[in-house]
């Protein structure tokens, strides 16, 4: 399903390679998170794929060991970015450590009320930017 699927975007977009291929998501289970992955790996290796990455990976562990056992490594995560998941700090040290980029999604509508806090924008107009670009600089 993933060759097809791979496949079908490909032509949808009428082009030979993709830059970026991201995993929605690690699957049910480890092993068929790696097993979708070697898929992805074998896009690279046929120059179908310029990068891979992985979204919605919340546990450091998972993404560890992704990490580790993938032969091409991840080149982004991709998460959404709010207070509950603690703004993803530890991953996103993760990400620092192993040349992975940080790639937030939910950016501006998890953090609705932050960016109106009069603290936020008081840190924003200390730097001259908008509250919202402060919250991307984050």
């Amino acid at each position: 399903q993933v060759k097809q699927s791979l496949a079908k975007s490909l032509e949808n977009l009428q082009t030979d390679y993709i830059d970026s291929l991201v995993m929605h998501s690690p699957m049910r289970s480890y092993e068929e998170t790696l097993r979708v992955w070697r898929v992805f790996e074998s896009f690279v290796e046929e120059n179908k794929v310029r990068q891979l990455g992985l979204a919605n990976c919340y546990d450091q562990k998972t993404f560890l060991r992704l990490y580790e056992d993938s032969h091409i490594k991840p080149k982004v995560l991709q998460n959404r970015f709010y207070s509950q998941s603690g703004f993803d700090s530890e991953l996103r040290d993760l990400c620092d450590a192993y040349g992975v980029t940080y790639q937030s999604f939910w950016t501006l509508s998890a953090n609705r009320e932050a960016i109106k806090s009069h603290e936020w924008k008081a840190m924003a107009l200390n730097k001259n930017l908008s509250p919202q670009t402060l919250m991307y600089a984050y």
